[in-house]
């Protein structure tokens, strides 16, 4: 999922438009000198794990909204200003911001009073956000040799395109068992031997009709 935040440090791809916060008219009538101000990043109190359940998987959208925040720098009251056209994103934006915001509170006259601070969220799922995705056929071989010693002698990994490769660690090839101590080989008369193993992994989709 893609978070945006203009003017504040992007966490977890999730992006915040800061738009300048006013004091609440209903309780105090006069603007104060200092808007409510985060305490810590906003970057980090929704992140893409918080992406929610949604009826369209892909749901996407900018949400727009005001909290209230009263003279101790606690979020009282979430208002959605502008829709992202999904209930869900909506909901999860007023919900996380509620559970995970603070602030310090806004200042007039030397005094802490309520206050309201704006912002927006981004919702956008990207390609590599975890999805399901359909099995493909896939066919890969790990040929490796077990020495006289029984030890590891080497590794060699075939991918899905024939091609071979070192088998080791950081590859997406199977995992190769290097530094595994196998018990010693033997031939039919006891005599300690080499061995060659190739192990086959294959995946196949077929249709069913």
């Amino acid at each position: 999922m893609t978070i945006t935040v203009r003017g504040l440090s992007a966490v977890g791809g999730l992006a915040f438009l800061a738009v300048p916060a006013m004091a609440l008219a209903a309780a105090t009538p006069a603007l104060p000198d200092s808007p409510p101000q985060p305490s810590g990043n906003p970057g980090s109190w929704v992140t893409a794990n918080d992406y929610p359940h949604t009826s369209d998987p892909y749901a996407s959208g900018t949400t727009q909204f005001q909290l209230a925040v009263d003279a101790l720098g606690k979020v009282t009251d979430c208002m959605i200003t502008h829709s992202s056209g999904h209930a869900e994103l909506d909901a999860a934006t007023c919900r996380l911001f509620r559970e995970r915001a603070a602030f310090v509170p806004a200042m007039h006259a030397g005094k802490p009073v309520p206050g309201t601070y704006s912002n927006s969220v981004l919702w956008q799922k990207s390609p590599d956000s975890g999805e399901p995705r359909m099995p493909t056929p896939y066919r890969q071989q790990l040929i490796y040799t077990i020495a006289a010693d029984g030890t590891v002698a080497g590794c060699e990994g075939i991918d899905n395109e024939g091609n071979h490769r070192t088998a080791g660690p950081g590859t997406e090839l199977i995992e190769c068992p290097a530094g595994k101590q196998f018990p010693i080989p033997r031939d039919a008369a006891g005599k300690p031997v080499a061995r060659r193993v190739t192990a086959t992994f294959t995946l196949t989709v077929d249709d069913v009709r």
